[in-house]
């Protein structure tokens, strides 16, 4: 009795693990992409002339003569620095700015999962769930 008993509870516990792993993915590409941590790095997304005209447009309008004349973003001297890559996370600290909807509207829509930001008088697209900067062009 006692050995049918841990047979059965052997065979109970050999089930429940094989039906709590992570089925197999049907094709290699879904599998590469998870292993890959999520983000489309084959997306390609060119920033230009016209994006940038449109972004300094809206930014140059309220900044003041004294910085605008630095052509940096309207950033303080100290301020006014590059502090990332293309390809690598957003770093923490940066001062992300999101554009306001008039501004977007003007520019060629992105792929779904990425947005437009302005970081360090930088236009970036950037992957939003993992910060991860796709492209960087600079407005001023």
């Amino acid at each position: 009795m006692k050995r049918i008993l841990l047979i059965a509870v052997c065979t109970t516990a050999t089930a429940l693990g094989a039906a709590a792993a992570k089925p197999p993915h049907k094709n290699a590409a879904h599998a590469e992409h998870e292993r890959s941590g999520g983000a489309d790095f084959n997306v390609s997304i060119i920033l230009g002339d016209r994006e940038r005209e449109v972004v300094r447009n809206h930014y140059t309008a309220n900044c003041p003569p004294g910085l605008a004349k630095k052509r940096n973003g309207c950033l303080p001297p100290g301020l006014a620095k590059k502090r990332y890559a293309v390809g690598q996370r957003m770093p923490d600290d940066a001062d992300i700015v999101i554009l306001p909807n008039e501004v977007i509207l003007r520019l060629p829509p992105l792929p779904r999962g990425y947005g437009y930001r302005v970081v360090d008088g930088d236009l970036v697209v950037v992957a939003l769930a993992s910060l991860i900067i796709a492209d960087a062009i600079g407005i001023f």
